[in-house]
């Protein structure tokens, strides 16, 4: 991409975790962020899930909900028909989940276990929840039935993100330097693109089913086509490893990322230019989720504890 200058603001609104943040993510239907976040300090392997409903100003509009885990995890989304469970892949190998409304206190509502390693990734559509595993492995289950329903395996290292494109077809990126986009009604693999770098994220736009996004442990950050893999559209290039990539569900070609540099940018990939960035985390940036009821407006959560909202002029 083109160098230009990008909008950067002095200090966002900002919100205060426990531990390391890992990922972030907004209910589907209001301003209640879900922040994982992972103590791995010493000899202690615990983790922290924080459910915060946030006012328009995104203050708290009362105190956040923190639901401890036993072990770290990686990602949380919220699934089922109306966003009703709050999902998490844990570091112990479980897909946990908590009923929004009112989720437990001690312990989980609900853990899928059948994974044999640290479950990396969690995606929702509707009732149905996407989870990609270091044990090679992707599996489908009904959250409502709260059983799989099919397991994918064509990866040959760890699988460290999966996403749904639409209600059939979703993508993973993992350790073996491959991005496969598979059809979950045949349990296939429908392409597969190989890379020189190890997949840290992917996201699927929101705008157009053949478009992704990928970031990779070489600090790059690509778009492309699932029609022609042959190259990529455009990429966007930071200091070290992409950990999450994001399409806006509200403007087309808006493209959050998230690195462990410190930055989170967002690029336009139609003009192919940078229109935020800022550089004021500390530590790792690791998690990115847009505002469903804001344009223009997202959120980052660092490894310095730290919560950032973002908002910038199209």
């Amino acid at each position: 991409m083109d160098g230009v200058s990008a909008q950067t603001t002095s200090v966002p609104a900002s919100l205060k975790v426990s531990y390391k943040c890992d990922a972030l993510a907004y209910h589907p239907q209001s301003r209640l962020l879900a922040i994982s976040s992972s103590n791995l300090t010493g000899a202690t392997w615990s983790g922290l899930i924080t459910l915060a409903a946030l006012s328009d100003t995104y203050a708290p509009t009362k105190p956040p909900t923190t639901l401890d885990t036993d072990a770290g995890n990686a990602d949380v989304t919220f699934a089922g028909e109306k966003g009703e469970f709050v999902a998490a892949g844990s570091d112990e190998g479980s897909v946990l989940l908590w009923h929004t409304d009112k989720p437990a206190k001690e312990g989980t509502d609900i853990a899928l276990g059948e994974h044999d390693d640290i479950v990396s990734a969690v995606a929702a559509h509707q009732s149905h929840l996407l989870s990609a595993s270091w044990d090679h492995k992707i599996k489908l289950w009904d959250v409502t039935k709260g059983n799989s329903l099919a397991t994918f395996e064509a990866h040959i290292g760890a699988v460290n993100t999966v996403e749904f494109i639409n209600a059939a077809l979703f993508v993973s990126g993992a350790q073996d330097k491959t991005v496969r986009v598979w059809d979950k009604r045949q349990a296939v693999v429908a392409s597969t693109l190989q890379r020189a770098y190890n997949i840290c994220s992917v996201s699927a736009s929101r705008h157009d089913d053949n478009l992704f996004a990928v970031g990779q442990e070489d600090g790059s950050a690509c778009v492309f086509d699932r029609r022609n893999l042959a190259a990529a559209l455009f990429c966007h290039t930071t200091g070290d490893s992409v950990r999450a990539v994001r399409f806006s569900p509200h403007t087309a070609g808006h493209l959050a990322v998230a690195s462990d540099d410190t930055t989170l940018s967002v690029l336009d990939t139609t003009t192919q230019k940078t229109i935020y960035s800022f550089a004021g985390h500390t530590d790792y940036v690791r998690g990115v989720a847009w505002d469903p009821l804001q344009p223009h407006a997202l959120a980052s959560g660092g490894w310095d504890g730290l919560v950032y909202f973002h908002a910038f002029s199209a």
